[in-house]
């Protein structure tokens, strides 16, 4: 909580959290700050914080890249591939403090096509890896009507 609560003060535009009686249309960014939704709400996101990176390791990167958004985490992601590589690709990065992911994100709201040049290397990168239709099925067999909100190029 403390660290939603750093975070969104430092956010640039006004925010909203899922746990808020009502949301304020007008704010564009929504934290979230419950459990068991995630890997289903990349699918509305432009860009994804992954939890982790400042203890042990980070939270799965691959369930908002499946949705061909670029990621940003904490700098102890050292022991996944899969995130040395997504950061190679420049589909990731890593993140020391709040404000290296608030200045990324004012640098997607400006350029609508850098982000839609990462969602399409995300999609590239797990479309070259054997495992991806795994991967795939993981996030959607629970929740069928998503699978309209992942394409193959």
């Amino acid at each position: 909580p403390k660290q939603v609560d750093t975070l969104r003060k430092l956010w640039p535009v006004p925010t909203s959290l899922y746990t808020e009686p009502e949301w304020n249309p007008s704010r564009d960014t929504l934290f979230v700050d419950t459990t068991g939704l995630l890997a289903y709400l990349y699918a509305y996101a432009h860009v994804a914080w992954i939890g982790g990176g400042f203890g042990r390791g980070i939270h799965n990167i691959l369930e908002a890249v499946v949705y061909g958004k670029p990621v940003f985490f904490g700098p102890k992601y050292h022991e996944f591939p899969e995130a040395e590589e997504l950061i190679k690709l420049k589909v990731a990065e890593s993140c020391q403090y709040p404000v290296g992911f608030s200045n990324a994100v004012k640098s997607f709201v400006k350029n609508k096509h850098r982000l839609q040049i990462i969602s399409e290397k995300a999609k590239s990168y797990l479309n070259s890896k054997p495992n991806t239709p795994k991967i795939v099925v993981e996030v959607l067999k629970e929740k069928p009507w998503m699978k309209a909100l992942y394409y193959r190029s």
